[in-house]
């Protein structure tokens, strides 16, 4: 019984051992993710934006990391650092959801992520490169059915230039852009009254009207 006894208790001893160090190790990965975003917070308080950066990019849970990051765009669009930002926003976290997906309730971060780098690129002058951080309402961009958020994109690039004094150059970008309309809203033949009344308010004689008109009324 004694010889048993004491196998029992050293059995125990082992298992809470064991016990002890799974547990260190838990709160060691634990301590690990909370310290990178706690140095990634420290680091931001100290203006140290490209250290901030390395720590975002050990962060692993994504909540946490989708907190940091739009708060290290903001701050490098605050700098003038747009490329950086835009970086930040591609490659730090390149599981982002895409353009049409952003539209669901937990695409949060990408839809104000996305306004501030577009916002920041219109103001810079990048147009082309804006669209890309521009939401759709269906998948495929040359869809029909993304003739209203094409036309709100056309429509800021007018008031963009136009801020700028330059309303002949924003006549040009007029006619440039009207191909995607002519293109994907004027030859569609659908029956169905979303693409009728898409099609009636989004054709290129309507949008060419509507947007010289906004011209017209900038001086």
């Amino acid at each position: 019984m004694g010889h048993n006894s004491i196998n029992m208790k050293n059995l125990f001893a082992n298992f809470i051992s064991r016990k002890f160090v799974v547990g260190l190790l838990l709160l060691g990965g634990l301590s690990a993710c909370g310290g990178s975003t706690d140095k990634f917070r420290k680091a931001m308080s100290a203006g140290s934006l490209s250290e901030a950066q390395e720590y975002l990019m050990e962060i692993d849970n994504k909540a946490d990391c989708k907190q940091c990051a739009l708060q290290l765009i903001k701050a490098y669009l605050e700098a003038g650092a747009t490329d950086k930002a835009i970086y930040v926003y591609e490659n730090i976290t390149p599981w982002h959801r895409n353009r049409y997906d952003m539209k669901w309730s937990c695409g949060e971060y990408e839809r104000e992520a996305c306004k501030l780098l577009r916002t920041c690129l219109m103001e810079n002058g990048e147009y082309e490169k804006a669209l890309g951080y521009y939401p759709l309402d269906y998948e495929n961009e040359n869809y029909i059915g993304n003739a209203k958020s094409r036309y709100a994109y056309v429509s800021d690039v007018v008031a963009a230039i136009c801020a700028k004094g330059k309303q002949d150059e924003a006549r040009r970008w007029v006619e440039y852009e009207l191909r995607w309309f002519v293109t994907n809203v004027d030859p569609d033949i659908s029956t169905l009254q979303s693409s009728v009344d898409t099609k009636r308010e989004f054709n290129s004689s309507v949008v060419r009207e509507r947007l010289l008109e906004q011209i017209d009324n900038s001086y």
